[in-house]
């Protein structure tokens, strides 16, 4: 059982996780909204316009501060905070300054998803999905794959979540070679949260069971398959897809699992490291799905 390629998680629906470039080593240049009421320098939350308001542009976080999502921003401009050091601890005026680092949300036709939810269908986009176990020299492909009764869901100030089960079909064992797996193919129920990693958009969503660590069982038969692999065999673990678009909303958005896996996020303000096996073997899952809410309405995940 050396390298399984399987496809299974993805669920767009929920998403996924955490607090925003919450540590200056994943911080851009952003736009945030000031903790103080007037001591930013621009005027709209896209930092276009330049005028004393409620936002400032900000390129690094050095300091998370003890209030809620407050954190302590490096200002792109010199001389427009109001503290002289990195902890804003000390006022004057300098290029430091307190600003709200909110987690990101979904957004549905204009309006934040608080509470309550709405279901979504995550369906494979860009064929094959596929998992792959480096050390068992075993992949499996699988050319369909949707949701069942998945939905993104409100989490009041957290960032958004999700829930749902993926099934995935028309799969073939391409190594080793005299080897099947067995359809249908289901995960646990899973969850989902929005986060941030070190991706083009900065925003993912992180998919896990909802109970103990199992995402799927796997039963493979056939003459090729070998001790290591015949059998039940279960997928483990966690893993993160990206989400594009982010900042708009959109009928259909994607969610992206690259070959190259992403294996950190920040959630809630605490870094998490991701990983999927197979049977402890560390494997990686690849693919692209489709999300679009069962009203057809505009969404999109949002931050700050």
């Amino acid at each position: 059982m050396k390298h399984i390629k399987l496809i299974m998680l993805t669920l767009t629906a929920v998403c996924a996780f955490s607090a925003v470039t919450a540590s200056s080593s994943m911080a851009a240049v952003r736009c945030y909204r000031v903790v103080t009421d007037g001591t930013g320098n621009r005027t709209d939350s896209h930092c276009t316009t330049v005028g004393a308001g409620n936002f400032i542009r900000i390129k690094a976080l050095p300091k998370k501060l003890t209030g809620l999502h407050e954190w302590c921003g490096e200002t792109t401009e010199p001389n427009v905070g109001n503290f002289t050091n990195s902890e804003c601890t000390t006022s004057g005026t300098g290029n430091f300054i307190k600003v709200i680092v909110n987690p990101p949300w979904w957004q549905v036709n204009n309006t934040v998803l608080k509470q309550g939810s709405k279901q979504i269908k995550l369906q494979l986009k860009q064929n094959p999905a596929v998992l792959k176990t480096p050390e068992l020299k075993a992949e499996i492909s699988c050319n369909g794959s949707i949701s069942e009764g998945a939905t993104i869901d409100g989490f009041g100030s957290g960032p958004g979540q999700g829930k749902g089960r993926v099934t995935y079909s028309s799969c073939t064992v391409l190594k080793p070679s005299a080897c099947t797996v067995a359809e249908p193919i289901t995960t646990k129920q899973l969850k989902a949260y929005l986060a941030n990693a070190a991706t083009q958009t900065e925003v993912v969503e992180v998919f896990v069971p909802t109970e103990g660590t199992l995402f799927v069982t796997l039963k493979f038969s056939g003459t090729g398959c070998g001790a290591n692999l015949v059998g039940e065999r279960g997928v483990s673990g966690s893993v993160a897809g990206e989400v594009i678009p982010v900042e708009s909303e959109t009928q259909e958005g994607l969610v992206t699992f690259p070959q190259t896996p992403i294996t950190k996020v920040k959630y809630e303000e605490q870094e998490q490291k991701l990983g999927l096996n197979v049977v402890g073997f560390t494997s990686t899952f690849s693919g692209a799905y489709g999300a679009r809410l069962a009203t057809n309405e505009p969404f999109g995940v949002f931050q700050n």
